[in-house]
C-alpha cells in the first residue's frame, strides 16, 4: 500500500494572507515554505488528517467542517505517492 499525504492551505477571510510554515523535514524540503500537512494514517482520511497536521505544526485547533478537499494528485510514476490538497474556508 502507498503512503498518502495531505498539503494544506488556511486563507484569511478576504483571502489576500495564507498561513504557510517553515519546512524542516523531509530534507528537500527544509528551509522551504509551504502549507500545513504530513501522512494520511491508516483509517483515516485526507480532512482528518489535514486537521490533525494543522494543528501539530501551528498550534491552530480547527474542524473538518472548515476544510474542503479541492484536488488529488499522483506523480507520473504509478508507484508515486498520492498527495491530498485542502484549504480552509
Amino acid at each position: 500500500m502507498r503512503q498518502n499525504y495531505v498539503v494544506g492551505f488556511a486563507f484569511s477571510e478576504d483571502r489576500s494572507q495564507v498561513v504557510l510554515i517553515r519546512k524542516n523535514h523531509p530534507d528537500w524540503q527544509a528551509g522551504k515554505m509551504n502549507g500545513g500537512g504530513g501522512k494520511i494514517n491508516p483509517h483515516e482520511d485526507g480532512i482528518s488528517c489535514m486537521v490533525r497536521e494543522f494543528e501539530k505544526e501551528t498550534g491552530v485547533i480547527t474542524q473538518p467542517e472548515e476544510w474542503e478537499c479541492f484536488t488529488a494528485r499522483a506523480g507520473l510514476d504509478p508507484k508515486s505517492n498520492v498527495y491530498y490538497c485542502s484549504f480552509q474556508r
